[in-house]
């Protein structure tokens, strides 16, 4: 139970066209654990695993770090919406889109900064670092909208714009309610608790 000294809660449904999308933690590092993990990597030569980051990724799956500090920070700053993102920020992002009516375009270029980080791991693995950044789930940090002319606190980075009503640009493939750079995603949505 938690207290809000009396004021609202914020909300997914409050995003409004304009508002600056941001998120606070980590992003794709729970995914990126969970395949070291799952590919037997715990293991790895020391040099090596400190090349991937491999222990950070790994406790980041097992003993996420959610901010929760930060979620108090967003509402005193003014935050128009918010959720956690531990199913995915493609996903989420959808969810939070859907409730407030609107499409989220999130910038391709302040997401590639958060591949930068778990690059290494998946080079070694195979695999894309963007899919864990867009459809990685477990990292449990914050997604938020802002006022485009609040002041973001510490812990957010800005990574996006809300557009307004959805129109033609939802209705295309991908992710209703989801664009990157202004076009559909077309990835694996993340985790759906109640998918078939």
């Amino acid at each position: 139970m938690g207290n809000l000294d009396g004021t609202a809660p914020v909300l997914r449904s409050g995003a409004r066209a304009g508002d600056v999308i941001a998120h606070a933690g980590n992003i794709g590092w729970g995914a990126a654990g969970f395949a070291l993990l799952e590919a037997g990597l715990k293991g790895l030569p020391e040099a090596k695993a400190q090349e991937v980051k491999a222990q950070e990724l790994i406790s980041a799956h097992q003993v996420p770090q959610p901010p929760l500090k930060a979620g108090v920070a967003a509402r005193r700053a003014g935050a128009t919406a918010m959720l956690d993102v531990s199913d995915g920020l493609v996903r989420d992002g959808a969810r939070l889109a859907a409730a407030s009516g609107v499409v989220l375009n999130f910038d391709a270029a302040a997401l590639a900064a958060y591949e930068e980080v778990i690059r290494p791991a998946a080079k070694h693995l195979g695999l894309d670092p963007r899919t864990w950044v867009l459809s990685g789930g477990e990292d449990h940090g914050l997604l938020a909208t802002f006022p485009p002319d609040a002041l973001l606190p510490d812990a957010f980075t800005a990574v996006g714009q809300v557009l307004g009503v959805p129109g033609e640009e939802q209705e295309q493939p991908g992710n209703p309610g989801v664009l990157i750079s202004h076009q559909p995603v077309q990835i694996p949505p993340g985790w759906d608790h109640f998918g078939g």
